[in-house]
């Protein structure tokens, strides 16, 4: 029997209007689609600007595309009810890149938990002291900090009490926008670790947005690469990282470059400042900066083309060491 995804977007695109007199358009993403189910890790990565937070406010309701629909539990969002839209709230959490500020600075450790578990029930009966000391443990946080402030705690331990923060309503999938790229390199495989054991233990399903392919290697069952609001290749995360098939996936990975990639590093344009939401290429978004573009790839947009199983790329040319399977529009 097919699996229901989790949540499915399906071509969806969001376009905003700037500037009060030339009504300028921004197309921040631009045909996305993609299903993802229980019990799975989803990366989205790609550069600032690529679309990848709007994505998530998307999916947690903050936006609603231009164009496209979206589906949760095979229900299109727009058509929920107050009562589902109550109990999506719950199920569907979003933990943000800076848990600084993001946490209320004048609530103190207790009270930064005590609202969502409140809020959680109702808002019967205060949450007890081993209902917060609960979810602290799960987070491996220390009892001793309840009455401290965000200001008292480290990075780490901020980002641990944003995450227990989003736990506190037993949510099903939590969306985690960039969540260590602020924390030293020390601090952020305990946080990875974390994330994957509150996977395993609880059941979560996780949508994991960033631009670091190192830290997405370790945590994500799949990935989307996104590139000026597009997707220009997905698949099975080992796919995608062992054999890239489009440039700006190999720029990527080279940004993590070591011995056990020799020879593959790819030297790429600089990304102009003129290339953006507000300017986009003709054709491919990527060809200015691509040094395998022909005249093709500057009329018309590449469609996602499939390599071999669920990898596939939105590329005319690509990558020699991904060409492994039949190719299929």
């Amino acid at each position: 029997m097919e699996r229901t995804p989790l949540f499915q977007l399906d071509h969806v695109s969001v376009t905003y209007r700037r500037g009060a007199l030339t009504h300028q358009e921004v197309r921040a993403v631009d045909d996305f689609s993609l299903d993802i189910f229980d019990d799975e890790t989803v990366g989205v990565v790609g550069e600032t600007g690529s679309g990848k937070s709007t994505i998530a406010k998307v999916l947690t309701r903050l936006e609603n595309p231009t164009r496209g629909r979206v589906f949760y539990k095979g229900r299109e969002m727009k058509s929920l009810s107050a009562k589902s839209l109550f109990n999506f709230r719950s199920e569907v959490q979003l933990v943000f890149q800076d848990p600084y500020e993001s946490l209320f600075p004048r609530h103190n450790v207790r009270k930064t938990l005590e609202v969502p578990l409140r809020l959680h029930r109702g808002g019967g009966k205060a949450p007890s002291d081993s209902d917060v000391a609960e979810l602290l443990d799960l987070v491996e946080l220390d009892r001793s900090i309840l009455e401290k402030y965000p200001r008292e705690l480290s990075g780490g331990m901020r980002q641990r009490l944003s995450i227990a923060r989003a736990l506190a309503v037993h949510p099903k999938f939590v969306i985690l926008d960039e969540p260590v790229s602020m924390l030293d390199m020390s601090i952020r495989a305990g946080i990875l670790n974390l994330l994957m054991r509150l996977k395993k233990d609880e059941g979560i399903s996780y949508m994991y947005i960033t631009h670091d392919l190192a830290s997405a290697k370790f945590i994500c069952d799949k990935m989307v690469i996104m590139y000026l609001g597009k997707i220009i290749e997905a698949g099975a995360s080992g796919q995608v990282l062992d054999r890239p098939a489009h440039p700006y996936t190999m720029l990527l990975l080279d940004s993590i470059f070591d011995l056990k990639r020799p020879g593959q590093l790819l030297e790429l344009p600089e990304r102009e400042e003129l290339e953006s939401s507000m300017s986009l290429p003709r054709g491919c978004h990527f060809h200015p900066r691509c040094p395998y573009a022909t005249d093709e790839c500057t009329v018309t947009p590449p469609a996602m083309t499939t390599l071999d199983g669920s990898h596939a790329a939105a590329c005319y040319h690509p990558l020699q060491e991904s060409r492994s399977g039949s190719r299929s529009h």
